[in-house]
């Protein structure tokens, strides 16, 4: 279930149909994203309400995994804090071989991760010990 945003958000979310002129956010899409100027603050898109950017996962077999459905930012570049979400956004992109290590003692995953933290800054890992932690924490992420 989609949690509310701040109004005038630019929010971004998973979609089924990201090239769409209808694409809305889809808890279960793995084609790509969308980032949209959420008028009503309610994180989800709406028909009157603009695309931004959409994105696709341009191969086939990478899937992606998150722990919340949709990230706002605000004017200032915060990320909306949103009630019964987690304070830090995980999604994760991986392929069959999952979180598993790209060579035999690499601390390096063929899995990649991104984390957005409530300032709204992102970072990305490929550390096999930062995705298994995500898997193992109160909101997991898995390789879907």
């Amino acid at each position: 279930m989609p949690a509310a945003c701040v109004l005038g958000s630019t929010p971004f979310c998973p979609a089924a149909d990201p090239e769409s002129k209808e694409a809305v956010c889809d808890e279960e899409a793995k084609a790509g994203f969308i980032s949209f100027v959420d008028v009503n603050g309610n994180c989800q898109r709406d028909g009157d309400e603009d695309v931004i950017v959409s994105s696709f996962i341009t191969h086939t077999d990478i899937n992606a995994g998150n722990n919340i459905l949709c990230v706002g930012y605000t004017p200032n570049g915060f990320r909306v804090p949103t009630a019964g979400t987690p304070s830090n956004a995980h999604i994760i992109f991986c392929d069959h071989r999952g979180v598993t290590a790209n060579a035999d003692g690499s601390k390096f995953s063929y899995a990649r991760g991104i984390e957005i933290v409530a300032t709204g800054r992102a970072a990305s890992t490929r550390l096999q010990s930062d995705l298994e932690v995500w898997a193992g924490g109160a909101n997991p992420v898995t390789c879907p």
